[in-house]
């Protein structure tokens, strides 16, 4: 199953607002579970310290990358999340996406998400991520707005909504490395 994750707002009440990560497709049941139009997604952004400062900048949008998981093992995981509908006898993953078997939560984001396949959106494993994340160039120690800095003095183009894993991909592919850019500089 493919799913994305996203940064949202849940609306409880008048004065109750709980901000989350969730992935997409648990959107449909928060709105079945706290009535439709309260969860309003939002774009949040990653903080850094700047070198030699001792205050937070604020820095790009983070952006998350499309994942495959195992169907069952995510419909389980939000049926036991969510708990059971308080009227109906089912839990709120069956009430919204029909029984596990059917497979309804697996076909919509099958048609959500094959459509940016052609569109060279980047789906990563998670296996290839971490992979990527543990290489010992120095690199993997940087924010994702530094990596970036990194990139537009070398004029490597980039998309500004590109995540971490995406930078840190581009900049090895150019041979990029902490240790190299402070010789250059120095």
């Amino acid at each position: 199953m493919l799913a994305k994750k996203c940064d949202v707002t849940i609306y409880k009440g008048m004065q109750t607002k709980i901000p989350k990560n969730i992935y997409e497709h648990e959107v449909t049941i928060l709105e079945a579970i706290y009535g439709e139009g309260t969860v309003e997604g939002y774009k949040r952004r990653e903080h850094y310290f700047p070198e030699g400062k001792k205050y937070k900048v604020e820095g790009d949008v983070i952006s998350y990358e499309i994942e495959e998981m195992e169907y069952e093992e995510e419909y389980d995981r939000v049926a036991t999340q969510y708990g059971m509908h308080p009227e109906v006898r089912m839990t709120w993953a069956e009430y919204v996406y029909g029984p596990r078997t059917e497979g309804r939560m697996e076909k919509t984001a099958k048609e959500k998400y094959t459509a940016d396949f052609g569109k060279g959106v980047y789906v990563a494993p998670k296996k290839q991520s971490k992979a990527l994340l543990e290489k010992d160039d120095g690199l993997q120690s940087l924010t994702a707005a530094e990596i970036k800095v990194l990139l537009q003095e070398k004029n490597i183009s980039f998309s500004p909504m590109d995540n971490k894993v995406m930078l840190l991909t581009l900049a090895r592919k150019a041979g990029l490395n902490v240790a190299t850019e402070q010789e250059n500089a120095g």
